[in-house]
């Protein structure tokens, strides 16, 4: 399978039919190739193309027209604050940034400043309130992308996603177009897609959930139904109105759902197949949402950006799965997974990426080639085995953590915090457990008194909202565990504790 061809051909095949449904409008497949005839007379096969916009109808032609047109896709969420945008654009150097052309008219001097200047495009009229402009970088350094395929001898990456880095600044991990074609086959044949379906997407297009709903919805000549990540919750309703058959999010989304009263039963009749991924799926989550939507299996899916999306898999029963938390299952077809001495769970197989990008210290870390002739990724997950369910999650290893589905390393927010402030120790633990390394929120504690509501709005220059931590501790001696490191478990135990009464600041 080549995902690039297949989805031309699909669209080519059924230009009448609808890809996407947004804001309350239908798009169709001959809409998305007619803006790419326009696209690809900018962007060509083996550029990189990075993305700055909120869900629209013409990010969605963009991300299209990338993608049949052979160039690379790196999303970047617009409400970023400027710092991290210029921080990937500088690691990427991509020829091309696609920018929603209100944040760009309020960003002209920055992007010029980094060698960046607007170029004709005038795409077919989409009906879309938010239009794309797009930019080129005529001189300058080459493109991150082009070292990165040389070295790691990968020819083709699809996309690339930016998640938080225990060394201050985003990390970049590019995804081939192999590891993607080797997804979108295992699933389709894996859970029997059917053509013409209609796909919920309301994860944001820089979580890389979102490329399962897009491609496999697009593969098949079916729609993606988009709605703002803001009303995940109440996705329900866009199910029900839209007789959606398909549909994926983080378990955090379901249970607000549920909380919500929106899971009665019987509410999603339409729903064929129901998909959880990106943090631990309680069983009691699973069980309101199989009642909800009673004609739809619940799979709990589980993978690292490294990995490709998603790499295992487990069918909910209700009947045999007693446990707090939903299995992670078996790797899907192809696929190998294991535990190490020390109970990491590590992933085999050609869903895994080559590396990152400019990292090659990490790279060497978690990457390593198997005596069986594997790629293998060291997740840094801890898990658990059954000859019955497969694998089981249970939790980190490291104090990497899931706070609402967003992927978070501690050290990164630590790090922010240090450059803003003149504390001698800092420690960021998560709090409010949600399930196996997953919270609800972010604690700092600091052996010097802080200003709360200042030390967010300095943090917001740099980090992204849901980053910043919500409580903040004085702590005037840390306590230490055996090795003389800082106790972090206890930490997160004193903050617990301490939540009765929080320093939240206003």
């Amino acid at each position: 399978m080549n995902i690039r061809t297949l989805l031309r051909d699909v669209a080519q095949a059924n230009p009448d039919q609808p890809m996407l449904w947004f804001s309350g409008q239908y798009r169709s497949y001959g809409d998305a190739l007619a803006y790419s005839d326009t696209f690809s007379q900018v962007v060509g096969a083996g550029q990189s193309v990075l993305l700055i916009s909120d869900k629209s109808i013409e990010t969605y032609f963009t991300i299209f027209a990338a993608i049949i047109g052979g160039a690379t896709y790196i999303p970047v969420n617009k409400n970023w604050n400027i710092s991290r945008i210029e921080n990937i654009i500088a690691q990427v150097r991509p020829e091309v940034l696609a920018c929603d052309a209100n944040w760009a008219s309020m960003r002209l001097a920055e992007l010029a400043a980094q060698g960046y200047q607007p170029v004709g495009f005038a795409p077919p009229e989409t009906g879309d309130k938010t239009s794309i402009q797009l930019f080129r970088r005529p001189q300058g350094p080459a493109c991150a992308l082009a070292a990165y395929r040389a070295e790691s001898g990968v020819d083709d990456i699809l996309y690339a996603m930016f998640t938080s880095g225990s060394t201050g600044q985003p990390k970049g991990v590019p995804v081939p177009r192999a590891c993607v074609d080797h997804y979108i086959s295992a699933m389709q044949s894996t859970f029997d897609l059917q053509p013409g379906e209609k796909w919920i997407q309301s994860v944001e297009l820089n979580f890389d959930l979102s490329v399962h709903d897009m491609l496999l919805a697009w593969g098949t000549g079916g729609c993606i139904v988009s709605i703002p990540s803001a009303q995940s919750p109440m996705g329900p309703r866009f199910v029900k109105k839209l007789g959606v058959e398909n549909w994926l999010s983080v378990p955090s989304s379901a249970a607000r759902a549920v909380s919500l009263g929106l899971l009665k039963e019987n509410a999603m009749p339409s729903l064929k197949r129901s998909f959880f991924c990106g943090e631990a799926l309680p069983s009691d989550v699973a069980l309101a949402w199989a009642k909800a939507a009673p004609n739809a299996p619940v799979y709990n899916i589980y993978g690292p950006t490294e990995a490709t999306i998603a790499f295992s898999w487990h069918k909910f029963d209700r009947a045999k799965d007693h446990s707090a938390i939903v299995p992670i299952g078996i790797p899907l077809a192809g696929l190998a997974m294991r535990l190490s001495s020390e109970g990491e769970i590590e992933l085999g197989g050609p869903q895994v990426f080559a590396g990152y990008l400019g990292n090659p210290e990490e790279t060497a870390e978690k990457l390593y080639l198997g005596e069986d002739g594997l790629n293998w990724y060291k997740t840094g997950d801890r898990g658990a085995g059954s000859a019955t369910t497969g694998f089981s999650f249970e939790g980190r290893l490291d104090w990497q953590v899931k706070i609402r589905g967003n992927r978070i390393e501690t050290g990164e927010v630590e790090h922010a915090i240090r450059q803003a402030v003149a504390a001698g120790l800092v420690a960021v633990v998560p709090a409010g457990q949600i399930g196996p390394g997953s919270y609800d929120d972010l604690c700092v504690f600091a052996d010097i008194e802080v200003d709360a509501a200042q030390l967010r709005k300095q943090l917001s220059s740099t980090l992204p909202q849901y980053m910043i931590p919500e409580y903040f501790f004085t702590l005037a001696s840390f306590p230490y565990n055996s090795n003389g490191k800082i106790d972090r478990i206890k930490l997160v135990e004193m903050a617990e504790a301490r939540l009765l009464k929080p320093n939240k600041g206003s």
